[in-house]
C-alpha cells in the first residue's frame, strides 16, 4: 500500500488546515471536540514511545479534515520521511463520529504485539477506541482465489461508460476489483469513482485476484439494469480493514443503494460496526457473505444488525458443508459451483457464500429497480415469498436463486 508522505500533504494541506481550524473557531459544531488536553498530549508520549505514526484520516481528506486540523493544532502530529505501510491500529472517536484515525507502527510488529499497545492506548486515552487493522478473510478463503493476468483495452473504456439513468439501482461491489471490459458486462452499466482504488488510490480497479469479477458478474446477470460500482479493497497481497472502512465510506458518499460484501474479518470491530450502522442510517441495503468455515462462528460484517447475512446452500436446499451458520444468517441462497466471469476475459466455477451472497444482491437490486422506495424491512418481507429451506441449521430460511452466466 503506498501512502503519501507526511511531510507532504501536511505542506500542501497547510492552507486547508488553516482555513478548517478558522472556520471551526466562528461555528458552533456538535461534537467537535475528538480529545481532551490531556488526552491529545497522552496519544502524542505513546506515539512516541511506542515508534507511531498517525497516517490517515479514513473518512476525509487529509486537507480538508477537522480532525486533523485538531490534530495539528493539538501539535499531535509528527512528520515522518514516508509514512509506515505497516500494519497498524485503528482508532474510533466514541463521541465524534466525523474521523476513524489510522495510527501506524515504523517497524513492522505481530498482531499480539499490536493488540498489547491497542490495550495501553485504550486504557490511557478514554475517548477512543482502539484495534487491530486486521486483514480481510475472502468468504471463499483467499487461498482458494485463482489469479489470473488482466488484460485491459483502453479503447473499449468510452463504451463501457454509459450514462447513468437518475433512477438506477447502484450496486457497491466492494472485493478486488473488475475486469471492466469482461464481455460480461458489455451490455451492463459499470460506474467507477475517481478514488475507488482503496490500496492506491485513483480509479485503477483491474482485477489480479478473480474474485470481485466472479462476483459482479453474477450481479450482472441476474439485475443487468442495475449500475456495478466497483471498489478495489484487496489485492494478491491481501487487503486491511482500514481498506473497507474507507470504501464502504466512499459508497455512502456515492449514494448507492446496495453493498456488496463478499467478504470479512474475524473479530469484531467497533469502527466497522459504526460505518455499516452509518450506511444502514443513508438507507444502503448492506449484504455480507457468513463466511466458509463450516462452524457457527461470528464473521463480520455478516453478524451485524445491520447487515443480511447469507448463508450457502446446495442445488437440492441443504446448508453447503463449508458454509457458517446461526441465528444471525438471514437468508440462504446457492453457492456451489457457480460459473461466472473470471479476468482475461473468461468464465469459471467458484464455490461459496461469497457467490451467493451476489445472488441475493442482484436479486435485491431488482426488487428496488421495480420499487426504489423500499426499505431493508420490506425487502425482506418480499425475501420471504421464495422457497423455504425445509431441515438442518438453515430450516426456515428463504432460499434465493438466480441465473448464472452462459
Amino acid at each position: 500500500m503506498k501512502l503519501p508522505k507526511v511531510k507532504k500533504w501536511l505542506s500542501y494541506g497547510i492552507l486547508m488546515v488553516v482555513l478548517t481550524i478558522a472556520v471551526a473557531g466562528m461555528t458552533t459544531v456538535k461534537n467537535n471536540k475528538y480529545l481532551s488536553n490531556e488526552s491529545a498530549l497522552a496519544l502524542k508520549d505513546l506515539n512516541s514511545e511506542y515508534d507511531m505514526v498517525i497516517t490517515e484520516d479514513l473518512l476525509n481528506d487529509h486537507s480538508s479534515s477537522r480532525l486533523m486540523a485538531s490534530l495539528l493544532q493539538a501539535n499531535i502530529l509528527t512528520s515522518s520521511e514516508e509514512a509506515p505501510v505497516n500494519q497498524g491500529l485503528i482508532v474510533t472517536f466514541k463521541e465524534n463520529e466525523n474521523g476513524i484515525l489510522l495510527v501506524q507502527p515504523t517497524e513492522n510488529l505481530s498482531e499480539d504485539e499490536l493488540k498489547k499497545i491497542a490495550d495501553n492506548y485504550e486504557e490511557i486515552i478514554p475517548e477512543a477506541n482502539f484495534e487491530v487493522d486486521q486483514n480481510i478473510i475472502g468468504a471463499n478463503s483467499l487461498e482458494n482465489y485463482v489469479s489470473v493476468s488482466i488484460i485491459e483495452n483502453p479503447v473499449l473504456r468510452e463504451q463501457m461508460e454509459k450514462e447513468i439513468e437518475k433512477n438506477s439501482i447502484e450496486v457497491a461491489v466492494i472485493d478486488s476489483g473488475i475486469q471492466k471490459n469482461h464481455k460480461q458486462f458489455e451490455d451492463v452499466n459499470v460506474s467507477v469513482n475517481l478514488q475507488a482504488n482503496l490500496l492506491y488510490g485513483g480509479e485503477d480497479v483491474a482485477d489480479d485476484v478473480g474474485h470481485g469479477t466472479h462476483v459482479a458478474g453474477i450481479i450482472a446477470e441476474n439485475a443487468p439494469e442495475a449500475v456495478i460500482k466497483p471498489y478495489k479493497i484487496v489485492d494478491q497481497n491481501g487487503g486491511r480493514l482500514s481498506h473497507v472502512i474507507k470504501a464502504v465510506n466512499l459508497a455512502i458518499e456515492d449514494e448507492v443503494e446496495v453493498i456488496n460484501m463478499s467478504f470479512g474479518v474475524m473479530e469484531n470491530s467497533y469502527a466497522l460496526e459504526n460505518i455499516i450502522k452509518r450506511a444502514e442510517e443513508e438507507g444502503i441495503i448492506v449484504v455480507a457473505a457468513a463466511g466458509n468455515f463450516g462452524s457457527d462462528q461470528d464473521f463480520f460484517p455478516a453478524v451485524y444488525d445491520g447487515t443480511i447475512a447469507v448463508g450457502g446452500v446446495y442445488d437440492n436446499g441443504r446448508k453447503m458443508r463449508s458454509s457458517n451458520y446461526g441465528d444471525w444468517v438471514d437468508v440462504a441462497a446457492y453457492g456451489y459451483r457457480v460459473n461466472s466471469s473470471v479476468p482475461n476475459d473468461r468464465y469459471g466455477y467458484k464455490d461459496g457464500t461469497s457467490q451467493s451472497t451476489a445472488f441475493v444482491s442482484a436479486e435485491i437490486a431488482q426488487l428496488m429497480i421495480e420499487n426504489p422506495k423500499l426499505n431493508s424491512e420490506e425487502i425482506m418481507e418480499l425475501l420471504q415469498g421464495n422457497k423455504k429451506v425445509r431441515s438442518g441449521e438453515f430450516v426456515g430460511l428463504p432460499i434465493i436463486s438466480g441465473s448464472t452466466p452462459k
